[in-house]
């Protein structure tokens, strides 16, 4: 393993995830899903296109 790299144990991603809880919440739906979207047509996206592109 280089100096860069570090072994993260089931405990070290609990105590993460249980204090980062709050923050994916935020923007995660009620299912626990992220919707980013689909545009259809990535030249004209405006700010409208938005909603229409996650329900895709």
């Amino acid at each position: 393993m280089s100096m860069t790299q570090k072994q993260f144990t089931e405990a070290d991603t609990e105590a993460y995830y249980d204090h980062e809880d709050s923050l994916y919440q935020s923007f995660w739906d009620s299912e626990g899903s992220v919707h980013w979207g689909y545009f259809e047509n990535l030249t004209q996206v405006s700010a409208k296109d938005f909603i229409p592109a996650c329900k895709q």
